[in-house]
């Protein structure tokens, strides 16, 4: 047809591809929330049951966070599921803010026999927003726990940016585990929503559910970049980039 058609048919084409992605990613995060809410649930589960044997005020505590949690997750999920993710970005600082993610699973990774550290640049600061960024590590981190008890690592690192002045460049949030590995024919999937690696028949090699693909998720939406890759000496390396503030 003439070149007015042919434009018009393929900006058709493109929206009616951005519909089905943007219908398709709806039905993602209704079965994604239920996925998040699952673990706070189990705790207020296993507080209540703990309260009908002896009330105490730190275990209400525990039930108000995780109310707060579940609620605060719920309106993230819902304006992200609208594409409207209206969370302010701010500059925060990186070491401490990831020190407070380890000591929030520090009772998860004790249950599950894994041995959680951290390794960090000092002085990176980062212009993120901290909940969508908690989301995303807070699911690195927990597939690591459920799927390769061990040793595990929460690495913060900055890449220089190749300026005279020294500034860092973007920043790299790695949860580094030691359990096992996935083909890379697998790994190329890891982030489809409901995918289970099934290297060898074993589906608890790379079981990864919703949870990478609630990270890639959250990242598309912030601009993010996320990746997962072989380690070397065996395991896996889960890595976000942010930009630095």
């Amino acid at each position: 047809g003439t070149r007015e058609c042919i434009e018009t048919t393929r900006v058709f084409n493109q929206m009616q591809q951005r519909i089905r992605a943007q219908l398709e990613q709806r039905d993602q995060f209704v079965a994604a929330v239920s996925h998040d809410l699952r673990t706070p649930l189990a705790r207020m589960r296993l507080a209540l049951e703990l309260l009908t044997l002896k009330p105490s005020p730190a275990l209400v505590c525990r039930l108000e966070h995780d109310i707060e949690e579940m609620n605060a997750l719920i309106g993230q999920m819902l304006e992200i599921a609208r594409g409207m993710n209206t969370e302010t970005t701010t500059d925060f600082e990186l070491c401490s803010w990831l020190r407070e993610r380890v000591r929030m699973h520090g009772d998860a990774a004790r249950s599950a026999g894994a041995q959680l550290s951290l390794r960090c640049d000092q002085s990176i600061r980062v212009r993120a927003a901290p909940g969508a960024l908690a989301r995303v590590v807070d699911n690195l981190l927990g597939n690591a726990l459920r799927y390769a008890p061990g040793p595990i690592e929460l690495v913060g690192r900055g890449e220089p940016s190749g300026d005279q002045g020294g500034e860092v460049g973007p920043v790299y949030i790695g949860v580094l585990d030691r359990g096992p590995s996935i083909s890379e024919s697998q790994l190329a999937l890891v982030f489809r929503p409901f995918h289970r690696a099934t290297d060898q028949g074993d589906t608890a090699s790379g079981a990864f559910g919703l949870g990478l693909a609630i990270v890639q998720q959250l990242a598309r939406a912030n601009g993010w970049q996320v990746g997962v890759t072989p380690r070397d000496g065996g395991g896996l390396e889960a890595w976000v980039r942010v930009p630095a503030a």
